[in-house]
């Protein structure tokens, strides 16, 4: 080995090294909606979230906080994931215990199989009150005939 490419050798290391530890990780879940709504009773309020497929995905992680500071955020839950690479699930958590008239910050991450946490959003509500969510829509499904065609007048 020439000279060169003994000096070259470790910088190119070095260069493809820095580049896969800053990497970021990226989600292995196509996420569905990830929503919180009062529960039963002022000091619930219960968390659901859906999932389309889920890849290299151990877990999910709940954190909850009273400010949208993450860094003050604590575990409150970690729900073992239950989809596939070629199918997703509903999950659904009831955090109960809270102060009427608080605001809580909730955040959703995926934990890889490979011991990664990927933030997959945050969300708020005031328990006892209603979060102004967009509602989730579901169209309705209409089976469509055989024997109909498009213009036969049906």
């Amino acid at each position: 080995m020439s000279r060169l490419a003994k000096r070259c050798v470790p910088v190119v290391l070095a260069v493809v090294l820095s580049l896969v530890i800053a990497a970021p990780t990226r989600a292995g879940v196509g996420l569905s909606y990830f929503e919180v709504n009062q529960g039963s009773s002022p000091t619930q309020v219960v968390v659901t979230w859906g999932t389309e497929t889920e890849t290299d995905t151990a877990a999910f992680v709940i954190k909850r906080a009273t400010n949208p500071d993450p860094a003050q955020a604590l575990i409150i839950h970690i729900e073992p994931a239950r989809g596939s690479a070629i199918t997703g699930f509903d999950y659904r958590y009831t955090d109960t215990g809270l102060t009427p008239g608080q605001v809580y910050y909730y955040w959703l991450f995926e934990l890889t199989t490979n011991g990664q946490l990927v933030n997959l959003g945050v969300t708020q509500i005031t328990a006892g009150g209603t979060l102004p969510a967009e509602p989730r829509v579901f169209l309705p499904w209409t089976p469509i005939s055989a024997a109909s065609s498009v213009g036969d007048g049906r």
